[in-house]
């Protein structure tokens, strides 16, 4: 092909991107480089603007945890796929919010003993929680002020 260039020819996030990165990892870790190649990207602050939200997704990972007991008490109702429980597990350094991505009953009649096992997933807070959360204190503040 005659005559025919991309000028540059390539696209790059601007340096440095190292600014971005937590510095406590940077000092556990040390300076880590990640090559991502991505042929939808068509200017710099696109760029820019994938590996800030590459770096994010790296920071917060989604978490799995599998918890099988039979000592797991969730008082009178039961737990469903969908809901929301805290979970706390000191010798792990886990104290965090899990969605259930699935529960399995198990009973031993034997035993007479119920086993619980329940399969987690962390995901980060979604708009609508947030939001949610303003409405409500939005609403008081909207009583508040009318002296109701």
């Amino acid at each position: 092909m005659d005559m025919f260039h991309f000028g540059q020819g390539r696209w790059e996030a601007r340096r440095p991107l190292e600014a971005q990165e937590p510095t406590g990892s940077q000092t556990m870790y040390g300076v880590r480089e990640l090559v991502e190649v991505d042929e939808e990207l068509h200017s710099d602050n696109e760029c820019d603007l994938r590996a800030k939200a590459l770096l994010a997704h790296l920071e917060n990972p989604a978490e799995y945890i599998t918890v099988s007991s039979t000592v797991i008490d969730y008082g009178t109702n039961v737990l469903l796929p969908g809901d929301k429980i805290h979970v706390t597990l000191p010798n792990e350094n886990i104290d965090a919010d899990y969605r259930i991505i699935s529960a399995e009953y198990r009973l031993n009649a034997a035993t007479q003993t119920l086993e619980v096992a329940l399969e987690l997933g962390k995901e980060t807070p979604l708009l609508a929680d947030y939001l949610y959360t303003l409405q409500s204190r939005s609403s008081a503040l909207a009583r508040y002020k009318r002296g109701q």
